[in-house]
């Protein structure tokens, strides 16, 4: 894809500080698809409510949330395994070294997830320069009360 990356709905409005996306946007609390195994339900859990918590979750975005928490998980597990592996490289019966297959897994699965996550504005270079929309005053704000 050329040009600019596309921003989230959610970092556009911090952005521009027009729409406070903690206000008025609904909240989604749906429970994780029946496939995901217990890692993957531990992130979902924990996405879901901090998308929701800045207002960025709309319920077009469940499928690629489904697509984040899974590769989160394959990352883990394959992290997992490879913590266990006495070498991360091996030589073959030719004496040509190879990098560990599970090491090769572990990057990709890597990859996907960040792919993934910029999407959601989860990674630091896609929150790049956004600050969270202030409250507006309330009612005990001692401004208000003062300019009354």
């Amino acid at each position: 894809m050329k040009g600019r990356k596309p921003t989230a709905r959610s970092l556009k409005a911090m952005e521009s500080g027009h729409v406070p996306v903690s206000r008025g946007m609904p909240v989604y609390d749906p429970a994780p698809p029946a496939h995901l195994d217990q890692l993957a339900r531990e992130e979902w859990d924990r996405l879901i409510e901090a998308l929701n918590e800045v207002g960025s979750l709309a319920a077009t975005d469940l499928s690629l949330l489904e697509g984040v928490c899974c590769a989160y998980s394959r990352w883990r597990r394959a992290e997992a395994a490879v913590g266990k592996l006495p070498e991360l490289h091996y030589t073959d019966a030719r004496g040509v070294p190879h990098v560990h297959p599970l090491v090769t897994e572990a990057r990709k699965a890597l990859e996907v997830l960040s792919r993934l996550a910029t999407a959601f504005g989860m990674s630091p270079a896609s929150r790049r320069g956004v600050e969270p929309v202030p409250d507006p005053p309330g009612d005990d704000d001692p401004l208000e009360e003062l300019l009354g």
